[in-house]
């Protein structure tokens, strides 16, 4: 069973907030490492595949990813089907 980020601090905190919500990206979490800060924040999108978007464009916000996801109801959801 995967570490329990719910009570994680990041020193940096890596997350952000929308409408009080934290989120993270999820991108490499099935390889095993922690939740993470997304790509286009720092200006490197084109380093993580769902940086680039299908029309070959890069993508300007990580609100539109499918990996950036809300910390405690992806990690309960995850919980649960495990």
């Amino acid at each position: 069973m995967k570490e329990n980020f719910e009570s994680t601090v990041y020193a940096d905190d890596q997350s952000d907030y929308k409408n009080g919500v934290r989120h993270l990206c999820f991108v490499e979490y099935e390889e095993g490492e922690k939740p993470s800060r997304c790509v286009v924040d720092v200006d490197h999108p084109s380093s993580c595949d769902f940086g680039i978007l299908p029309s070959g464009r890069e993508r300007k916000s990580k609100w539109t990813c499918p990996h950036w996801k809300p910390l405690e109801k992806t990690l309960a959801a995850l919980a649960v089907a495990n």
